[in-house]
Protein backbone atom coordinates (compact mmCIF):
# COMPACT_ATOMS: atom_id res chain seq x y z
CA UNK A 1 0.00 0.00 0.00
CA UNK A 2 1.18 3.57 -1.06
CA UNK A 3 2.54 5.38 2.36
CA UNK A 4 0.85 9.14 2.06
CA UNK A 5 3.41 10.39 5.33
CA UNK A 6 5.48 9.31 8.08
CA UNK A 7 6.22 10.96 10.85
CA UNK A 8 7.22 10.09 14.50
CA UNK A 9 7.74 6.72 13.72
CA UNK A 10 4.51 6.18 12.36
CA UNK A 11 3.13 6.03 9.14
CA UNK A 12 -0.36 6.84 6.91
CA UNK A 13 -1.05 4.66 4.53
CA UNK A 14 -3.43 3.90 1.49
CA UNK A 15 -5.98 1.37 2.79
CA UNK A 16 -6.85 -1.51 0.42
CA UNK A 17 -9.22 -5.03 0.37
CA UNK A 18 -6.02 -6.47 2.26
CA UNK A 19 -7.44 -4.42 5.34
CA UNK A 20 -11.03 -5.77 5.35
CA UNK A 21 -10.25 -8.70 7.80
CA UNK A 22 -9.55 -6.75 9.91
CA UNK A 23 -11.77 -3.82 9.62
CA UNK A 24 -14.60 -6.68 9.89
CA UNK A 25 -12.64 -8.46 13.12
CA UNK A 26 -12.14 -5.11 14.84
CA UNK A 27 -15.86 -3.70 14.11
CA UNK A 28 -17.80 -6.71 14.70
CA UNK A 29 -15.68 -6.45 18.51
CA UNK A 30 -16.21 -3.17 19.04
CA UNK A 31 -19.78 -2.38 20.76
CA UNK A 32 -20.18 0.88 19.64
CA UNK A 33 -19.78 0.22 16.46
CA UNK A 34 -20.64 -3.53 15.06
CA UNK A 35 -24.22 -2.53 14.25
CA UNK A 36 -23.34 0.75 12.82
CA UNK A 37 -20.01 0.75 11.13
CA UNK A 38 -18.93 -1.17 8.13
CA UNK A 39 -15.43 -1.97 6.18
CA UNK A 40 -16.98 -0.64 3.18
CA UNK A 41 -16.85 3.11 5.79
CA UNK A 42 -13.30 2.79 5.53
CA UNK A 43 -12.08 1.15 2.54
CA UNK A 44 -13.79 4.20 0.49
CA UNK A 45 -16.84 2.10 -0.72
CA UNK A 46 -20.65 2.36 -0.66
CA UNK A 47 -22.50 -0.08 0.84
CA UNK A 48 -22.81 -2.56 -1.79
CA UNK A 49 -18.94 -2.37 -2.55
CA UNK A 50 -19.33 -0.11 -5.23
CA UNK A 51 -16.29 2.35 -5.47
CA UNK A 52 -17.26 5.93 -3.54
CA UNK A 53 -14.70 8.60 -5.32
CA UNK A 54 -15.36 11.06 -2.46
CA UNK A 55 -13.47 9.88 0.92
CA UNK A 56 -10.03 9.52 1.46
CA UNK A 57 -9.31 6.25 3.40
CA UNK A 58 -6.04 5.52 5.23
CA UNK A 59 -4.50 3.64 7.94
CA UNK A 60 -2.10 4.80 10.50
CA UNK A 61 0.58 1.67 11.55
CA UNK A 62 3.22 2.19 13.94
CA UNK A 63 6.53 -0.48 14.53
CA UNK A 64 3.39 -2.95 15.50
CA UNK A 65 1.14 -2.76 12.62
CA UNK A 66 -2.07 -0.98 12.24
CA UNK A 67 -3.40 1.46 15.38
CA UNK A 68 -6.24 2.86 13.61
CA UNK A 69 -7.92 3.23 10.30
CA UNK A 70 -9.37 6.70 9.85
CA UNK A 71 -12.11 8.09 6.81
CA UNK A 72 -11.52 11.66 6.23
CA UNK A 73 -14.96 13.07 4.88
CA UNK A 74 -15.79 16.81 3.01
CA UNK A 75 -18.11 18.81 4.95
CA UNK A 76 -19.70 22.30 4.07
CA UNK A 77 -20.06 24.02 6.23
CA UNK A 78 -22.74 26.56 5.77
CA UNK A 79 -23.47 30.10 8.00
CA UNK A 80 -26.16 32.32 6.04
CA UNK A 81 -27.06 36.16 6.58
CA UNK A 82 -30.59 36.73 5.50
CA UNK A 83 -32.20 40.46 4.61
CA UNK A 84 -33.63 41.96 7.70
CA UNK A 85 -37.43 42.33 6.71
CA UNK A 86 -38.82 40.61 9.49
CA UNK A 87 -42.29 40.87 7.87
CA UNK A 88 -44.76 37.95 7.07
CA UNK A 89 -43.49 38.85 3.22
CA UNK A 90 -39.71 38.94 3.78
CA UNK A 91 -39.77 35.53 6.13
CA UNK A 92 -41.72 33.70 3.47
CA UNK A 93 -39.23 35.20 0.87
CA UNK A 94 -35.80 34.32 2.78
CA UNK A 95 -37.55 30.88 3.28
CA UNK A 96 -38.45 30.37 -0.69
CA UNK A 97 -35.13 31.65 -1.55
CA UNK A 98 -33.62 29.27 1.61
CA UNK A 99 -35.21 26.19 0.38
CA UNK A 100 -34.54 27.44 -3.20
CA UNK A 101 -31.17 28.33 -3.69
CA UNK A 102 -30.03 25.37 -1.23
CA UNK A 103 -31.32 22.81 -3.65
CA UNK A 104 -28.59 24.12 -6.26
CA UNK A 105 -26.28 24.73 -3.48
CA UNK A 106 -26.51 21.16 -2.54
CA UNK A 107 -25.84 19.99 -6.50
CA UNK A 108 -22.96 22.04 -6.34
CA UNK A 109 -21.22 20.42 -3.62
CA UNK A 110 -22.11 17.19 -4.60
CA UNK A 111 -19.79 17.62 -7.61
CA UNK A 112 -17.39 19.23 -5.66
CA UNK A 113 -17.21 15.30 -3.27
CA UNK A 114 -18.64 16.91 -0.46
CA UNK A 115 -20.59 13.99 1.70
CA UNK A 116 -22.08 16.04 4.33
CA UNK A 117 -23.20 19.45 4.86
CA UNK A 118 -23.19 21.69 8.70
CA UNK A 119 -25.68 24.12 8.75
CA UNK A 120 -25.16 26.85 11.37
CA UNK A 121 -27.84 28.70 13.07
CA UNK A 122 -29.08 30.16 16.74
CA UNK A 123 -33.15 30.51 15.19
CA UNK A 124 -35.50 28.44 16.37
CA UNK A 125 -37.76 28.72 13.57
CA UNK A 126 -34.90 28.65 10.43
CA UNK A 127 -33.74 25.33 12.59
CA UNK A 128 -37.07 24.00 12.36
CA UNK A 129 -37.52 24.92 8.63
CA UNK A 130 -34.60 23.25 8.47
CA UNK A 131 -35.56 20.12 9.25
CA UNK A 132 -38.99 20.43 8.28
CA UNK A 133 -38.54 21.30 4.86
CA UNK A 134 -34.64 20.65 4.00
CA UNK A 135 -34.39 17.44 5.82
CA UNK A 136 -31.23 18.47 7.98
CA UNK A 137 -31.52 16.52 11.15
CA UNK A 138 -29.73 17.59 14.75
CA UNK A 139 -26.57 15.41 15.76
CA UNK A 140 -25.68 15.86 19.46
CA UNK A 141 -22.62 13.19 18.60
CA UNK A 142 -20.36 15.57 17.06
CA UNK A 143 -17.21 17.37 18.02
CA UNK A 144 -16.48 20.35 15.98
CA UNK A 145 -13.10 22.04 15.85
CA UNK A 146 -12.19 25.01 13.42
CA UNK A 147 -8.79 24.44 10.74
CA UNK A 148 -6.79 27.91 10.98
CA UNK A 149 -6.69 28.50 7.18
CA UNK A 150 -2.69 28.25 5.50
CA UNK A 151 -0.41 31.16 6.22
CA UNK A 152 -0.74 33.86 3.79
CA UNK A 153 2.34 35.47 2.26
CA UNK A 154 1.27 38.65 1.18
CA UNK A 155 2.36 38.64 -3.08
CA UNK A 156 4.89 41.33 -4.30
CA UNK A 157 3.70 44.30 -5.85
CA UNK A 158 4.01 44.05 -9.71
CA UNK A 159 3.78 47.38 -11.47
CA UNK A 160 3.34 46.88 -15.47
CA UNK A 161 4.65 49.51 -17.46
CA UNK A 162 2.10 50.71 -20.04
CA UNK A 163 4.14 48.45 -22.93
CA UNK A 164 4.19 45.25 -21.36
CA UNK A 165 0.33 45.80 -20.91
CA UNK A 166 -0.28 45.63 -24.97
CA UNK A 167 2.32 43.18 -25.32
CA UNK A 168 -0.14 40.76 -22.90
CA UNK A 169 -2.93 41.79 -24.42
CA UNK A 170 -2.01 41.31 -28.45
CA UNK A 171 -1.06 37.96 -26.62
Amino acid sequence: MKTVAEFAGMKFREVGEADREMLEAWIAADPEHRMTMFAETFLGQLPDGSPDPRPTCLALEDEKGVVFFVRISRAARVTIQFATDDSRGGRLRNATALTEGMALLESILERAGVEEWIFNTRSARLKELAKSRMGFEESPRELTRSIAPPAHEPMEEVTLQPQQLESQEGA
